[in-house]
């Protein structure tokens, strides 16, 4: 609406403006957790105007509005769901105060393709690349952001059954998703049990890199799951240190973080 009626300039200017008054806010002693939430608010305002100058540029921004994810409330309710393109996801209520990483162009990516991922049954997330790339930090801020737990199984130094038994045997809600974290350690045999042990009704992510040595290959589908690849790369070092200048108070992060 806002790029239709030439407004969408004015609407940049307040969201610089809130988020101005969240970084001046750092510049006092604040408890951790309102660190935390400031800190989180402070990432989402940046999204927003990341979004808002990727749609001004854009020649059909109609198109790409479709493909973010975008949440709505309920007509006539208090739930909330998140629509991406034609899928539709309702939002839990797990919201922990955590950390946030930075949210690039790529992570709006892994969204899409998680969300496509989790919304379509019989399918499992395969998210792959070389150390430092948030491969499994993205997949739990994806999974707060649409406010489910999240259960991550740490698979360096192997499985025993005794732990593959214990996947099948947890307590987690069910329709919380499961991360198995450096899931290219384990066998392939001790990887098709984990994703059975999961159970038909969970979302599962895999995570890890492919051409660590002694790898084992992530086939195209696994206990019974199509596996759709997430490929994760190096992220940019300047929006990080414009979110590090940020949280120290400093206005200007982001022609700071450039240089």
């Amino acid at each position: 609406d806002a790029l239709r009626d030439g407004t969408h300039e004015a609407v940049a200017e307040e969201i610089r403006e809130r988020r101005a008054v969240c970084i001046k806010k750092f510049r006092n002693k604040l408890p951790e957790a309102t660190r935390k939430q400031q800190a989180s608010m402070v990432t989402l305002f940046k999204e927003q105007l990341d979004v808002l100058a990727d749609l001004a540029a854009s020649q059909t921004p109609a198109v790409l509005w479709a493909g973010e994810c975008r949440f709505y409330r309920v007509q006539n309710e208090t739930a909330v769901v998140c629509r991406c393109g034609d899928l539709e996801t309702p939002v839990g209520e797990n919201f922990p105060g955590n950390d946030m990483l930075v949210v690039t162009s790529l992570t709006r990516e892994f969204h899409r393709t998680y969300l496509k991922a989790s919304c379509s049954a019989g399918q499992l997330l395969w998210v792959h690349g070389p150390a430092g790339t948030s491969k499994t930090e993205t997949s739990l801020d994806t999974a707060r952001m649409l406010g489910v737990g999240c259960n991550v199984i740490r698979c360096t130094g192997g499985l025993t059954p005794e732990a593959v038994a214990a996947v099948a045997q947890s307590d987690a809600d069910p329709l919380d998703p499961v991360i198995f974290d450096e899931f290219q350690c384990l066998p392939p045999d001790t990887q098709e049990a984990l994703v059975a042990a999961a159970g038909a009704q969970r979302f599962v992510v895999c995570s890890g890199d492919p051409n660590a040595p002694d790898a084992t290959p992530m086939p195209a589908t696994l206990a019974g799951r199509t596996v759709v690849s997430q490929a994760m790369t190096p992220p940019s070092l300047e929006p990080i240190a414009a979110m590090m200048l940020s949280t120290q108070g400093f206005e200007k992060c982001d022609a700071l973080g450039i240089k």
